[in-house]
């Protein structure tokens, strides 16, 4: 996807608001003059590499999650995450409003929208909406994926993984031919009467898998 038509999805308010960080003119500009300003430097190397710098470590956490991810993640798979760890406010269910230290202490977290916002407006990590969405996205309020454009994957830097060790089996077994045979013969007869569901990562859903298991 070009500059243009990344930003072309975005809202006008959205636009401006990344312009006003560059401090370009806003005032009197509509959305495509707005595009032609920040279009030819929405991947500029040298800007991406100060906006990286200037990363909060929580802005950098949701980065490094997109980026482990291959660039291109569910908003919500992140929002989960981030919030199971405490990094984030966690999403209290609806109309529940009782106030405890436990969430007094959360409300001191940021917002996960207000930390996507602002990794949008530098350019950085963008939303989407599905295909048949055709209202324009908000920095105030993420799509349902998140996605770093290959313009700025190139220059941000692979997040390293610590590599767990573990101790080899008490028992090694050799190799049996015949289990593989089984094991496709039974996933090609499951997959005929009924569909196999997949993730959005290509693996089989769980279900699926106690399905195949039992």
């Amino acid at each position: 996807m070009t500059a243009a038509a990344l930003l072309r999805s975005y809202s006008k308010t959205s636009l401006e608001r990344m312009a006003k960080l560059r401090r370009l003119e806003t005032r009197g500009q509509n959305k495509e003059a707005l595009i032609a300003m920040l279009a030819p430097i929405l991947f500029d190397a040298n800007a991406i590499r100060g906006a990286l710098a200037a990363l909060s470590p929580v802005e950098r956490r949701v980065l490094d999650e997109v980026r482990v991810l291959g660039g291109d993640a569910p908003t919500g798979l992140i929002k989960r995450r981030l919030a199971r760890e405490g990094v984030i406010q966690p999403e209290l269910p609806r109309g529940r409003s009782v106030v405890t230290r436990a969430s007094t202490l959360s409300s001191q977290l940021p917002e996960f929208e207000a930390v996507v916002g602002r990794l949008g407006t530098a350019g950085l990590v963008f939303s989407s909406m599905p295909g048949d969405y055709a209202s324009a996205v908000d920095l105030a309020s993420p799509g349902q994926r998140l996605f770093i454009p290959n313009g700025v994957l190139e220059h941000v830097p692979p997040v390293p993984l610590p590599i767990g060790t573990t101790d080899p089996p008490a028992d090694i077994a050799p190799a049996h031919p015949s289990a593989l045979l089984r094991d496709v013969y039974t996933l090609l007869t499951v997959a005929v009467q009924s569909p196999i569901p997949l993730t959005a990562r290509g693996l089989i859903a769980k279900r699926a898998l106690i399905r195949l298991d039992a």
